[in-house]
């Protein structure tokens, strides 16, 4: 029930920020990617890269020499994990992969000379799913992840625009406070404006 009054919430925010924009210059549109997520962790962890995907919407208007862009986005995080106990046995040996509903809320500024952009904000994250093998582990981890966005942009054409960018939690995902377990994604994203 918590799932859906968040997701409501969320789409509920991103009408109204798209509604009392469009009075000024606006842009909407659909964004599609590829994520290369990993965890990072202090403790005796080994990790390898985990491929997802990430696809939502965006709203992007300005604000004086500034852009504001909230998005809207399905992302899947994780990574290939191992967790090894105090005398050095693997007791944990999976794909993590943990599916998000995030909201970036990105400050935008254009280099208008070179069809460029840079961008920063935080990233609010909700988790909807999380399966470590075939074993459902979502009650083990946090419901919610707090992060950091930082990237860059050009735009292919009036309609096309191409990102990267980097997302780093800023806060533990798992409820086992002893893992420490951190999101770190690095995301390819093609944006459509509509």
């Amino acid at each position: 029930m918590r799932k859906n009054i968040f997701l409501i919430t969320a789409i509920a925010i991103l009408l109204v920020i798209s509604g009392s924009a469009a009075a000024q210059s606006t842009k909407t549109g659909i964004r599609i990617g590829l994520n290369m997520a990993d965890i990072s962790s202090e403790n005796v962890i080994s990790t390898k890269k985990l491929t997802g995907i990430t696809a939502g919407a965006f709203v992007t208007f300005n604000v004086g020499p500034l852009k504001i862009q909230p998005e809207l986005l399905y992302s899947q995080k994780g990574a290939k994990l191992k967790i090894y106990d105090s005398s050095g046995i693997i007791i944990v040996d999976e794909d993590l992969k943990l599916s998000y509903i995030e909201i970036p809320l990105l400050v935008k500024y254009d280099i208008s000379s070179i069809n460029t952009s840079i961008f920063a904000g935080p990233s609010f994250s909700y988790l909807i799913g999380a399966k470590a093998g075939d074993e459902d582990i979502e009650d083990s981890l946090k419901e919610s992840d707090t992060g950091i966005v930082i990237g860059a942009g050009i735009d292919l054409s009036t309609k096309l625009s191409i990102d990267g960018r980097y997302t780093l939690s800023l806060n533990d995902c798992a409820d086992n406070y002893a893992l420490d377990l951190k999101n770190s994604v690095i995301t390819v994203n093609l944006g459509i404006i509509l």
